[in-house]
């Protein structure tokens, strides 16, 4: 639902509560006050009354000597009194309050007694608001009246209380209520309401229109760039959510390039002080030899063949050594996409198999390649994979010595194609296990091997998590000092 909708409704909900409690206030304070002017208007209407009757309420002592009420006298009073206005009820009263004579039938008249406490209050002259008193034909409704004290021979033997508003008449003032009045009112209330609530939704419309203007814009942009490859985009409820949830994928995003950042730049930092250090020491060694080649002094054939065979095999180390740098540096900025296709994973490790071979039977090393004779196929960049390939094997041929064995397996497991290089190496203490695969760790194994060799540069296993991260696959390593190191990876088999 649009914001300017809910508002609309909202705010005509509102309005109509308020309305219908100001209608009830209305209504209650009206009613109070027409029961106040109607009874400080008759107020002295019971004592008018008493002072004009043509005979007192009481008869002469009998001989017991109690007086009675002259019901002829009442009877007379209360339908003069009602034929000028027929909502008024007439009772005598004794000074406890109980009923001792009126006009009306018995059988409409519930109550014996009514309470004395708003008779004495009207007597004392109360001046804020009406005074209300228990209706004898029904206590549970109270009703204004006009009271005087009844004398009989001097002495104050009781009450005339005359009701001002009878049982009858408010019983006919509700159903007029409800039957008439009350229904128009709610129909009028009902047409504001919807009139209100029409010109409140314009209203809003109009005021809200930049906002949902906005809202789309941020919409459009989140779909097109923070969620072009979901199914099923988020959908808000209104303009404000979509704000709200558009901006949380900004800050996200943004938050997410700073951390970037932060780390190229970290990666940076690290990549200048490694090259420095690590550059140094080759440089230094190719240049001594050369400048000593250079010297004044005489040497043999053999020694000056032996200065040139180190100063380029330092130099071949420094040319793979700046390759595997820039190679990692691109891997951690991201600059690396794989060119993903289908390929043979068996045929791939047939042919690094053979390249290795003549530089392993070099060094008096078996390799050995298990895998299925039907062909597994794979979808991944077949140049990263198989420099991965490359990188396990090159650490595998250096730390295997003569007459060990390099073995490479394939199998296919729940639809994955599992490969394992395995060598017969010194292996790896189990406390350096975890941190294999940092860049320029070298680990000293029992046997007092590099981890990567002696010209190792400690990047090669770095290179192939970052490679196999590229295609959500991850890497596993086991190892015993002395008896050799096995890595394993999977790759998803088409």
């Amino acid at each position: 639902m649009n914001i300017h909708t809910r508002v609309a409704l909202t705010s005509t909900v509102l309005a109509v509560c308020c309305a219908l409690a100001f209608v009830a206030q209305w209504l209650w304070s009206n009613d109070r006050y027409h029961q106040e002017v109607t009874q400080r208007l008759h107020a002295g209407l019971a004592q008018y009354i008493v002072e004009h009757l043509s005979e007192p309420l009481f008869t002469e002592a009998t001989i017991d000597g109690q007086s009675q009420v002259n019901h002829p006298v009442l009877k007379s009073i209360a339908m003069n009194t009602m034929m000028i206005n027929p909502s008024v009820e007439v009772y005598l009263l004794d000074l406890e309050g109980r009923v001792l004579g009126h006009a009306l039938p018995e059988q409409e008249v519930e109550a014996g007694q009514v309470d004395v406490a708003p008779i004495l209050r009207f007597l004392e002259g109360q001046k804020s608001g009406a005074v209300r008193g228990e209706n004898p034909r029904d206590r549970s409704v109270r009703s204004i009246f006009s009271t005087t004290p009844v004398l009989h021979e001097g002495q104050h033997v009781g009450y005339l209380y005359v009701l001002l508003g009878s049982h009858q008449q408010q019983t006919i003032a509700s159903t007029l209520e409800a039957s008439h009045a009350f229904r128009v009112g709610l129909v009028a209330l009902g047409a504001i309401a919807l009139l209100f609530a029409l010109l409140a939704w314009m209203a809003f419309q109009k005021l809200t229109s930049p906002l949902r203007r906005l809202a789309s814009q941020a919409r459009n942009y989140r779909l097109e760039n923070f969620e072009a490859a979901e199914a099923s985009p988020y959908r808000a409820e209104d303009e404000v959510e979509e704000l709200r949830h558009s901006m949380h994928l900004m800050q996200q995003r943004i938050q997410d390039q700073f951390d970037r950042l932060t780390e190229s730049e970290q990666h940076r930092k690290e990549l200048v002080s490694n090259v420095s250090h690590d550059l140094r020491t080759p440089l230094t060694a190719i240049q001594g030899y050369l400048e000593t080649l250079l010297s004044a002094e005489k040497r043999d054939q053999a020694t000056h063949m032996e200065y040139l065979k180190i100063a380029h095999r330092h130099s071949r180390y420094l040319g793979t050594l700046i390759e595997e740098l820039f190679e990692l540096s691109r891997l951690d900025a991201g600059q690396v996409e794989p060119d993903y296709e289908i390929f043979s994973i068996t045929e791939l490790m047939h042919d690094v198999c053979a390249d290795y071979r003549i530089r392993a039977r070099s060094k008096d090393i078996t390799i050995e390649l298990d895998a299925p004779e039907a062909p597994l196929t794979v979808r991944a960049d077949i140049a990263l994979i198989q420099r991965v390939l490359q990188n396990l094997l090159d650490n595998a041929l250096k730390h295997t010595p003569a007459g060990g064995v390099v073995k490479l397996i394939v199998r296919e497991d729940h639809g994955q194609v599992e490969l394992d290089i395995a060598d017969s190496g010194s292996g790896i203490r189990a406390e350096d296990l975890p941190y294999v695969f940092d860049r320029y760790f070298q680990s000293l194994s029992q046997a007092g091997d590099t981890m990567q060799g002696a010209n190792g540069s400690g990047l090669g296993l770095s290179i192939v998590r970052k490679i196999l991260a590229l295609h959500d696959a991850s890497i596993q390593v086991q190892s015993k000092p002395n008896e050799g190191t096995q890595f394993q990876f999977a790759l998803k088999l088409v």
